[in-house]
This record gives C-alpha cells, structure tokens and sequence, in this order.
C-alpha cells in the first residue's frame, strides 16, 4: 500500500497550500527503500485497484520514483557529506556486510566530525546502526572507532 500512503501524504501538503494559494503544485513522490529484500511492491496507484480496464480511467493514476539504495554502489551515493552518512548507514544497516563496511562508513563520520554541529548527528546515526541492526555489536563499534580514530581517549 506504498503508494496509497505516499498519496495521503501528498494530499496532506496540497490542502494547506490549496487553503493559503488556492492553487496547487505538482508533487515528484520518491520513496527510499533500504530494506534487505528486493523491491516488489509496485510503483503506482492503479495497481492497487483490481477493476476492469473499463474502469480505469476513473480511478486516479500516479507513479512514485523509487530509489532502491541496494542497487547503488557506494560510490554513486554523493551529495553533502551529512546525507552520504545518512545513505551509506540506510544501505547497510540489514546487511551482513554492515561490519565490513563499518570502518569505511566511520571514516566519513570522521570527515563528518571536522563540521561544526555534527555531534548529534553522529550519534544518531551510530545509534540507529546500533539498534536498527543485528549484524554489529556496541564492542565492534568501539573497535572501529578506536582505529579510526586512534588519538581521541575513550
């Protein structure tokens, strides 16, 4: 039911500005999935609806993009730094590989560090990986820490 939801979070956006303009704008709804199975819901609204083709045209039709982060390497994942955390701890977090990819993921928090303000931003990050996810233990992230970040005192 992906797209029914993503449509009453569209409504949700035009009713206001259709209140205050009194008009409306058109809405590009992208969904990223981060799950460990393959996507197989489908991406539009009708699909949802069993009719006969006959009663298609009177059931509203739209389309979501889907940005499947499996499906990206790691170097595709760009934009500021603070979003290439957020995707690279998404796309691993229900895979097994999260511990092998864990010291590259801390090297961009280190990176990340250097920003003023980026202190609660690591830290939910870390925790998210930490509670969202079976496949690393708080020791594993210590000890990648500790060698990504040799100088700081524990």
């Amino acid at each position: 039911m992906v797209a029914f939801q993503v449509l009453r979070y569209m409504v949700r956006i035009w009713e206001p500005h259709l209140r205050e303009h009194g008009s409306l704008w058109p809405i590009l709804p992208v969904v990223v999935y981060h799950g460990e199975e393959p996507w197989w819901v489908a991406r539009n609204l009708q699909a949802l609806f069993e009719l006969p083709e006959a009663l298609r045209r009177y059931t509203p039709e739209y389309r979501y993009e889907l940005c499947d982060l499996s499906a990206y390497d790691d170097g595709q994942l760009k934009g500021e730094l603070f979003l290439q955390v957020g995707l690279m701890a998404m796309k691993y977090v229900f895979r097994d590989e999260l511990l092998r990819r864990l010291p590259a993921l801390v090297r961009l928090v280190r990176e990340l560090s250097r920003w003023e303000n980026a202190v609660e931003y690591i830290q939910t990050v870390l925790l998210y990986l930490l509670q969202a996810s079976d496949r690393i233990t708080e020791e594993d992230l210590r000890t990648v820490m500790h060698h990504e970040f040799p100088e700081e005192k524990r």
